[in-house]
């Protein structure tokens, strides 16, 4: 195992009823705050009224800037940077998802430089030093963002979708209340969970030698998805906080290199297909046991071979792009053969499904939020 340093010093509010300390928290930084969300639900749900009236009784001054899409574009980080210069921001304030989350991250970093906040990324990338002070209320169990130094930006002009991680764009502060999950469509919530299995499984495939503890951590993690998440599509009450400790106990373990991903360019995708998730992560689960990891595992990536074949055919009954569904089942073939063959299986391995999933599906418009 490899010598680290673990310091992530974000302080968490977890549990119902947390946001009368969410005014206490902002003032810490200053009265002027920048509000960021994504297409309205948070009014739909009410937590904007709860969220406007802590701030008017701390007697702050709000600016707001909502809209931010899914898969978050670098035009929003630009309007964000223009409003925290413009209004002298003290603090950023995201309320919403991992999208909203991420975005708000480097308008708070790039209200500190003068270029723009596109020059953060790609190989001559300029260095983020600075921040404004961020703090989150989080609406979704998925990314981790809350917890995490890091995010990802679409450029729909260059065609890139570009990750980055910096310690300053670290939340100071995030309020996880699960009763805000609850009013998450079904599909979302589908979306999330695989997200969160995303998230550890590519931290699972690595090269180094294995740490029991932390194999078992991410496997007990991966178990309690599996279980709850079906459950929070119809009691999301009796779900909510096994989902949303997993989501955020995975982005402790997926500190590292943000993945860059250039080709294949899905500005509109969901983050993860849901039907894709459920059949090609799923049953490799049912299949690992504790007893023999490496053998089942085995079994469990000829399953993503056969789930991937038959997204195939849907993809024909639904009209989708057949050679991206193509594409992603030869990744899960090349996987299984090196899962077999090779000894440095889980290098390969894990390539191959990050090419995997990271190449498929969906097109589709997806309303904000």
């Amino acid at each position: 195992m490899n010598n680290f340093v673990y310091d992530i010093p974000v302080k968490v509010y977890f549990g119902e009823n947390q946001l009368g300390n969410l005014a206490p928290e902002l003032l810490k930084f200053g009265k002027r705050v920048l509000l960021t969300y994504g297409g309205g639900s948070i009014k739909r749900s009410g937590l904007y009224d709860r969220v406007m009236a802590e701030l008017k009784a701390a007697d702050c001054t709000v600016f707001e800037l909502s809209g931010i899409e899914p898969n978050p574009r670098i035009e929003s980080v630009r309007e964000g940077v223009k409003i925290c210069k413009e209004q002298g921001i003290d603090v950023l304030l995201a309320v919403g998802g991992g999208s909203t989350i991420d975005a708000t991250k480097f308008m708070a970093a790039g209200a500190c430089v003068e270029h723009d906040a596109w020059e953060f990324f790609g190989a001559n990338a300029k260095p983020i030093e600075q921040a404004l002070p961020i703090v989150t209320i989080l609406t979704l169990s998925a990314t981790g963002s809350e917890m995490d130094a890091g995010g990802v930006i679409t450029n729909l002009e260059t065609q890139d979708k570009l990750g980055r991680m910096a310690a300053p764009m670290l939340p100071k502060v995030s309020f996880l209340d699960p009763t805000l999950t609850y009013s998450v469509s079904k599909y979302q919530t589908a979306c999330g969970s695989a997200d969160i299995m995303s998230h550890i499984l590519e931290v699972y495939f690595n090269t180094q030698e294995d740490l029991y503890m932390l194999d078992t951590f991410m496997e007990g993690m991966l178990k309690t998805i599996v279980k709850y998440a079906p459950v929070a599509l119809a009691e999301p009450e009796n779900s909510g906080v096994e989902l949303l400790y997993s989501a955020t106990s995975g982005s402790y373990i997926f500190q590292r290199e943000a993945i860059i991903r250039r080709g294949g360019f899905s500005p509109r995708m969901l983050h993860r297909r849901a039907t894709f998730r459920r059949i090609c992560l799923h049953l490799p689960l049912t299949f690992c046991s504790d007893d023999d990891k490496e053998q089942n595992l085995f079994r469990g990536l000829i399953l993503f071979c056969v789930g991937t074949t038959l997204l195939i055919i849907e993809s024909i009954l639904l009209g989708w792009d057949i050679m991206v569904a193509t594409a992603a089942t030869v990744c899960f073939v090349l996987a299984a053969a090196a899962q077999k063959l090779f000894p440095t299986k889980r290098l390969l391995v894990g390539h191959s499904l990050g090419y995997g999933y990271y190449y498929t599906f969906d097109n589709s418009e997806i309303t904000a939020d």
